[in-house]
């Protein structure tokens, strides 16, 4: 939503701020007769700027300090950096406090794939991901609708006002709840207060495989996302594809307004409603994966005590569908005007719905086919949307102008056509092109034996007739304090879904 907001407010700005050119307010792409929208992509890219930044700090952060400290260190940022857009006195510092906010509020995005993998089983995992997965696609949608009527009515700096407010709320919210997920830290200091109560010396096992040298692991850690992104075909493919994906959606947000303000006569408020079909499609979907998605895949697990990475992707097949066709019905029914709104409506909820069941298919099977390094994969994936979100949108209004808005609408949806194939193609695919990379053998060898591990306990209470506990994993192992060398070890879980490379 902070990306977003403040861009259905830009016509104040302008007004509070007047005399820069049209290349200041859009990266040099609009028009002087579209200068009342003229700071929407500057005002949101460079906020989505940050994000290609943060991710390669956040990320591996995350797996050396811990996922608590990381999101304490930057929220509190990203509040003081929210709250001081508010008082801005010039454009330049608008856009700086913008940039830093993004680079600060990005975490969220690239590590709660993390937590989640830390905290829930694999039958558990997609709900948890449906959950947050629906959210930086909500949040998109819904800040132009809060910024549009706000700033028409009380002005931009109390939309920026409510953006620092949430974000003031989601930091205390953390600061006083969220706890440490991550199994290595946790260790570290159970080993270390057991060690100062017993006398002895205790260990994680990660150390006892290899010295903690924190210098050592960030440098190691820094380049986990750089080498999954250009080394793995999957990681590659699905981050482009979800990128292509987030700068449609920016690319809408650039139309939106010379589609329904130029071309219908709407008020930049009216114009936000618009994205009110969005968000419903985002919803539905949402409940798809709750009530039908992630049970059918419980199910499965519990059955068979075993489920590939692949079996994430069905979801992903009615999305990739859903989305281009949601984009054709409303390249062809937006204009002309006297074609009744609610057509391209009912295209953009189809459109939030393909975007939504995509990314939760994509996220999910990264998160179990990169099990040891989830963090860093998404890590990879934030900053290629990012990069895509910023670039694409430059050409919108260029593009609308050549081609007209039907036949650049056309243009949009062909790309998203493009990728309709990807989701089959791995799920055909998927687990031979994993074994052909050096971390895609490795994540994939842990997965199995995590897999085999579940399956053996899995027959062994279902010969007990335990149907709850055949469910569940239990800890393995914890620690043996009467051991002359005292080893912490992690429960098997953990220690394949936290791995560290």
């Amino acid at each position: 939503m902070g990306s977003s907001a403040l861009s259905a407010a830009i016509g104040p700005i302008e007004v509070e701020f007047p005399g820069y050119s049209a290349q200041v307010y859009s990266l040099g792409q609009y028009k002087v007769a579209l200068v009342t929208h003229a700071g929407d992509l500057q005002l949101t890219g460079i906020y989505i700027l940050g994000f290609v930044l943060g991710p390669f700090l956040w990320a591996p952060g995350s797996e050396v300090f811990g996922r608590r400290p990381i999101y304490i260190w930057t929220l509190i940022p990203l509040t003081a950096f929210d709250a001081a857009v508010c008082g801005a006195k010039s454009m330049p510092a608008l856009l700086i406090c913008r940039f830093l906010a993004g680079t600060f509020g990005c975490s969220s995005m690239t590590n709660a794939a993390g937590i989640i993998s830390d905290m829930f089983l694999a039958e558990q995992r997609g709900l948890a991901m449906g959950v947050f997965g629906a959210m930086p696609w909500l949040g998109p949608v819904v800040g132009p609708l809060v910024g549009g009527f706000l700033g028409e009515a009380d002005g931009w700096r109390w939309v920026a006002a409510v953006v620092a407010l949430f974000s003031a709320l989601l930091a205390a919210l953390h600061i006083i709840f969220l706890p440490e997920t991550y199994a290595p830290v946790l260790l570290r200091k159970r080993a270390t207060r057991l060690s100062a109560n017993t006398g002895k010396v205790y260990r994680c096992h990660h150390d006892v495989a290899k010295p903690f040298s924190h210098r050592e692991l960030i440098t190691t850690q820094l380049k986990v996302p750089f080498k999954l992104l250009f080394t793995e075909p999957i990681v590659f493919t699905l981050c482009l594809y979800m990128a292509c994906i987030f700068g449609i959606l920016y690319m809408q947000f650039t139309s939106f307004p010379l589609v329904f303000k130029g071309a219908r006569g709407w008020t930049s408020g009216e114009s936000a409603l618009a994205f009110i079909p969005m968000s419903i499609g985002c919803n539905l979907a949402l409940l798809y994966m709750v009530f039908w998605g992630n049970p059918k895949y419980a199910k499965g697990l519990q059955e068979l005590g075993y489920q590939p990475p692949e079996a994430r992707l069905p979801s992903g097949f009615t999305g990739s569908v859903m989305l281009p066709v949601g984009l054709f019905i409303f390249a062809w029914t937006c204009v002309p005007v006297h074609i009744h709104w609610i057509v391209c409506m009912i295209g953009l909820l189809c459109f939030g719905s393909g975007m939504v069941l995509i990314f939760l298919a994509t996220q999910n099977y990264l998160v179990d086919a990169y099990l040891p390094t989830a963090a860093s994969v998404m890590a990879a994936g934030t900053v290629t949307r990012s990069i895509i979100g910023v670039v694409l949108p430059l050409f919108t209004l260029n593009m609308y102008d050549a081609l007209g808005i039907n036949w650049a609408s056309c243009v949009v949806a062909f790309i998203a056509l493009v990728f309709t194939p990807v989701p089959v193609l791995l799920f055909v695919y998927g687990r031979r092109i994993r074994r052909l990379t050096k971390h895609g053998r490795m994540s994939d060898d842990h997965y199995l034996a995590l897999a085999e591990a579940r399956t053996v306990l899995v027959r062994e209470k279902t010969r007990e007739g335990d149907a709850e506990m055949a469910s569940r994993i239990p800890p393995i192992n914890d620690i043996d304090e009467e051991n002359d060398d005292p080893v912490l070890e992690d429960n098997l879980s953990e220690r394949f879904a936290n791995g560290v490379l």
